[in-house]
């Protein structure tokens, strides 16, 4: 499996972007919208992960996507929609599949370098809706400008699954899983009980 990480600053003008010579990522601005494409240069359908850290722009931007994209195809892989009054940047991260991913499911045993890629060195909560205990942690890191990510577990279940499947040994039968589920750099976290007690742990 090979990996392809790539991050740049979102400018006023179109800009494309090349992974190696496979995949090349390229933005079409129209208005406070800019297009994601991903383009298959090769005669092969390849799999892709990507994942968008967005500022400035609406929170459905920061969706895990993943997808197919035939060979010698370009396909829209999502739409960011700035926000008003505000200074809009994004990063990405770019992961090739060799193999494609027809069920959209992803096995522990495929999926480990994804999603060890995804929340190396990084303050990460999976949160649900509804969930007020997720609602106040992601404000208060906010308020406090603690770098973190946060996935909705009902819009992103397969990066939840990966996650859970990768942190297996740090939980047994007879564990709690609440939410927020959190992943402090090097150590889950499931739950809290008072949120001043839990942020300063926070790395």
């Amino acid at each position: 499996m090979t990996f392809i990480f790539t991050a740049f600053i979102f400018c006023c003008t179109l800009t494309s972007y090349a992974q190696a010579d496979r995949i090349i990522i390229s933005e079409e601005k129209k208005g406070r919208r800019i297009v994601l494409f991903a383009e298959n240069t090769t005669d092969e359908a390849l799999n892709i992960f990507i994942l968008i850290d967005a500022k400035g722009y609406r929170r459905s931007a920061d969706k895990p996507i993943l997808m197919d994209v035939p060979a010698k195809r370009k396909l829209p892989v999502t739409t960011l929609i700035e926000l008003n009054l505000e200074t809009a940047s994004y990063t990405y991260e770019l992961i090739i599949n060799e193999e494609l991913d027809n069920t959209k499911e992803i096995s522990f045993k495929n999926s480990v370098s994804d999603i060890e890629r995804v929340i190396k060195d990084k303050l990460v909560m999976f949160s649900k809706s509804d969930c007020d205990r997720c609602e106040q942690l992601n404000d208060e890191l906010k308020n406090r400008r603690i770098m973190f990510r946060n996935f909705n577990i009902d819009e992103d279940p397969v990066l939840y699954k990966q996650f859970m499947a990768f942190i297996q040994n740090s939980y047994t039968e007879k564990t709690e899983i609440r939410f927020p589920v959190i992943w402090n750099k090097n150590e889950v976290i499931f739950g809290y009980d008072e949120l001043e007690t839990l942020i300063p742990t926070l790395k």
